[in-house]
């Protein structure tokens, strides 16, 4: 729990259409706002691993609706962006539900809207273990955050 930096250059994952790989602005999640931001607040959703990143991909798909310009984005935090470890000690009960409450996006926009932090790692309502990484486009920006690599999201048939 609590504030930091990276202590090495760290790489995170998301999953997007290939139009917006390079977009680091964080505007589809200002526009429609998320479990961990409200509407207006500009954030870009990250796991710490490919594997969670597929999860949590999965779980707001309907398999029918599955585009086909989906790619897997890999993007290079460098060392020393602030950071701000979010622990599920200081989320309260029923953070994990579904649909979520604001809460959640109480607590995520608070840090975010501080500009204190240039990422802000959270539990992911998934795997509690694991961590999803808010990315705070303009502090992260300043401290040099860059899409490192991007390639076709295979999805193996068998998941759906």
């Amino acid at each position: 729990m609590g504030a930091g930096k990276t202590e090495k250059a760290l790489d995170v994952y998301r999953i997007t259409k290939e139009r917006y790989a390079g977009d680091l602005s964080g505007t589809g999640a200002r526009r429609f706002g998320g479990r961990w931001n409200s509407r207006g607040v500009p954030v870009v959703y990250a796991a710490q691993h490919r594997s969670l990143c597929l999860l949590e991909f999965l779980v707001h798909l309907a398999p029918d609706l599955m585009p086909s310009d989906m790619c897997l984005v890999t993007i290079r935090i460098p060392q020393g962006v602030p950071a701000y470890d979010l622990t599920t000690a200081e989320l309260p009960s029923g953070w994990r539900g579904y649909p979520y409450d604001d809460l959640t996006q109480q607590i995520g926009d608070s840090l975010l809207k501080s500009g204190r932090y240039g990422m802000i790692r959270v539990p992911s309502a998934i795997v509690a273990e694991e961590r999803n990484c808010l990315i705070h486009p303009p502090v992260a920006a300043e401290h040099g955050a860059f899409v490192s690599e991007v390639k076709p999201l295979y999805l193996d048939g068998r998941l759906l």
